[in-house]
């Protein structure tokens, strides 16, 4: 039987969000402690040039150009602004942005919390609703990580998009059709994966209403051309470095792989990992892909025959975020993994959506959500503080997926900056038996060089260079370089000389070294 709603249902309504906020601010307050995290925060931010010092200049830049294959200026926009707040004594502290990231969080949780009441008009349900989504152990990967700040800020904006459009189709006033506008183009402006925002809205007015879909379509279209121009920047810039597409007649089973993966998650967040190293070569010879699709195929199915239309909308909440990075098409992180934390930021929206629904139709789901809520809190808090100690963060990744190359990457990394050369070979080597890539043969090549080994570690630096990548830092190739002139290798030199040039054109000193050096004395290898 249906719960009972209150004879004024929206006495009072502004406490239930500052409930919400202050919950998973409290929850979350643990991040504050942590710092940078070698994965990405160092080369994007802390480490980055372009923050040493921020100028008006950088910042230009940096909205100019893409960074690590993800063009996302309004996220860029407030990191620098962060930076620029923040610098001193020459030093990037990473205090501010753990804070934004904090905040952010909390404001899109606000956000979650508005679009679930307007969708199921019940209090007690949204406000668990929210807190299903703000305390899921899932979300501590993007808060904690500090360049995670794109899928906060992505996350909330689509909430709030998703909350005009449905005061949109409530009210029929425009001005809430420019508002979904700004929020949604703002949200594409924060993380390109926004461009599934048409196809999420047309399943929230599926959710709302039930009429013919040449009017849904007429309702959403308004936000189509900017999610058109967001397709056209993801496919410039967000190319597949060093990974084979594969066959398109796998892609359905590996997308439903990484489905049934997130489903498990989802009931089950343990063991949690930066790197599951869920890549579909694994499960394509693991034999994983002949079965892993039983799962959701089941869950889709029993979607479809409950005819429910707000279970199946919910669901296409679900689905529609995730569907650029299920592997239907190939995206750069599937040399690492196919399925990742962050991923899943937007779409555990639709899980406190339905559970809103629930509660509203079965008192009984509330008390249980209450527990769940709790349980969720308590791991998430656990979660939290390995993040605290990168170490032991990194050592718990490792347990959870033995065969990560990316958590190794972060551990050599980590061993050869604090001198560690013979840690850091090892962990070079096993990464490149796991299939490493330039930054396993880079990471070798300097273990070598620390402990004297230059000839190997020249070798190594070859290997390095015969990826052609453009990660490799300019001030590295000066490095392989300066190490080419020590050993003597002319060869070695000119390579290095040939790759500083194509990564820095307007340096004369590369191009200088090369008519130094002459004509290559011996074929390339």
């Amino acid at each position: 039987m249906p719960a009972e709603t209150p004879l004024n249902p929206q006495k009072r309504l502004w406490l239930d969000p500052l409930i919400v906020v202050a919950i998973t601010l409290l929850v979350f307050s643990p991040v504050l402690m942590t710092t940078f995290s070698p994965l990405d925060d160092y080369q994007m931010l802390s480490r980055n040039p372009a923050y040493h010092p921020p100028t008006g200049r950088g910042l230009v830049q940096q909205i100019a150009q893409p960074q690590f294959n993800i063009y996302a200026p309004l996220t860029y926009s407030i990191w620098y602004a962060i930076g620029m707040a923040t610098y001193a004594n020459g030093e990037l502290p990473a205090w501010g942005y753990k804070i934004a990231s904090w905040l952010a969080h909390a404001g899109s949780t606000a956000a979650a919390w508005w679009a679930i009441w307007l969708a199921v008009r019940h209090r007690a349900g949204a406000v668990l609703g929210a807190l299903i989504f703000a305390l899921h152990p899932l979300q501590v990967e993007s808060v904690a990580w500090t360049t995670g700040l794109k899928d906060i800020l992505c996350g909330g904006l689509t909430f709030l998009t998703i909350a005009f459009y449905i005061r949109r189709l409530e009210t029929g006033k425009r001005k809430w059709g420019q508002y979904v506008l700004v929020a949604g183009i703002l949200a594409m402006a924060a993380k390109p994966t926004a461009l599934t925002l048409p196809a999420t809205l047309l399943a929230i007015d599926f959710w709302v209403r039930d009429v013919p879909l040449g009017r849904r379509l007429r309702t959403s279209a308004p936000i189509l051309p900017a999610a058109i121009v967001c397709a056209g920047i993801i496919y410039l810039v967000q190319k597949a470095t060093n990974l084979a597409p594969q066959p398109f007649f796998l892609r359905p089973l590996i997308a439903l792989d990484a489905l049934a993966f997130y489903l498990f998650k989802l009931v089950w967040p343990l063991n949690l990992s930066q790197d599951y190293a869920r890549t579909p070569e694994l499960i394509r010879s693991s034999g994983a892909i002949a079965w892993t699709w039983i799962m959701p195929a089941i869950v889709g199915v029993a979607a479809m025959i409950s005819r429910n239309r707000k279970v199946m909308a919910a669901g296409l909440v679900f689905l529609v975020p995730l569907s650029p990075v299920l592997g239907l098409v190939t995206f750069d992180m599937q040399q690492f993994t196919t399925v990742t934390d962050h991923y899943m930021y937007q779409s555990l929206f639709a899980v406190g959506l339905l559970l809103a629904m629930s509660i509203g139709r079965w008192r009984v789901v509330a008390p249980a959500c209450c527990i769940v809520v709790m349980v969720l809190g308590g791991l998430t808090v656990r979660q939290l503080n390995l993040w605290s100690d990168s170490e032991a963060f990194l050592a718990e990744s490792l347990r959870a997926s033995p065969r990560s190359r990316l958590v190794r990457q972060v551990m050599t990394t980590m061993a050869i900056e604090r001198g560690d050369a013979v840690e850091g070979e090892r962990l070079a080597r096993e990464v490149i038996d796991l299939g490493g890539d330039e930054i396993a043969w880079d990471h070798l090549s300097q273990s070598l060089e620390m402990q004297g080994r230059l000839i190997e570690a020249g070798e190594a630096a070859r290997r390095m260079m015969d990826f052609m990548s453009d990660r490799t830092p300019v001030l590295r190739m000066r490095q392989i370089f300066s190490l080419a002139q020590r050993i003597p290798d002319a060869d070695l030199a000119r390579r290095a000389a040939l790759h500083w040039s194509a990564l820095d054109p307007t340096d004369p000193v590369p191009r200088q070294i090369l008519r130094d050096l002459g004509p290559a004395s011996r074929p390339k290898e």
